[in-house]
């Protein structure tokens, strides 16, 4: 009974011994291989939510906050794309947003002459504090109010703008209560 070369030898056929330190070629690593990647895969799509806080930061991960760093007007001072209607609402990037800490008299539909002079007043105040320096926008995930405005949160290192309008009397602090300005 011969060797495998021989008997190929015999049959026509070449055998090809592997060279010093080749192995055979195997599909099991291919397999193993393929296993590992699933498996990976499988343990991040577990732990994703782990791994990302760990890596990322809240303002990060939040698609609604934004830094900004250009300058306010009044609405009435030109276009409407970055600028204050009254101390409780504004326009930004186009889009119209309510200031969510904040009940603030009205300058359109304003009940009298001293409610439209507070909002004349506070919307100036609002303009000077967002002229101030960058701060930090964050449109709430709520639907928009009945007049098509979404909700936002105006911070400045940590220090809510709304609350400063409040605290120059300029607006009042949301409590969910309406009240008047013209007694």
């Amino acid at each position: 009974m011969g060797d495998r070369r021989s008997a190929d030898k015999e049959s026509g056929l070449k055998s090809r011994r592997p060279a010093v330190g080749e192995k055979q070629g195997s599909i099991l690593p291919v397999r193993l291989l393929f296993l590992l990647l699933a498996l990976a895969g499988i343990g991040y799509w577990q732990l994703r939510d782990v791994i990302e806080d760990s890596f990322f930061s809240e303002a990060d991960k939040n698609e609604n906050r934004v830094l900004v760093t250009r300058p306010f007007h009044l609405c009435a001072e030109g276009a409407l794309n970055q600028c204050v209607i009254d101390p409780g609402n504004i326009v930004y990037d186009g889009k119209s947003l309510r200031i969510v800490d904040v009940y603030a008299p009205r300058n359109v539909g304003a009940e009298c002459d001293k409610e439209r002079q507070l909002a004349k007043d506070g919307a100036e105040a609002l303009v000077s504090v967002l002229n101030g320096g960058p701060f930090e926008l964050t449109v709430d995930t709520r639907p928009p109010d009945a007049q098509g405005r979404r909700y936002a949160t105006l911070k400045r290192d940590g220090v809510s703008i709304g609350g400063i309008i409040v605290g120059k009397g300029f607006a009042r602090s949301w409590t969910g209560a309406i009240g008047g300005w013209c007694d």
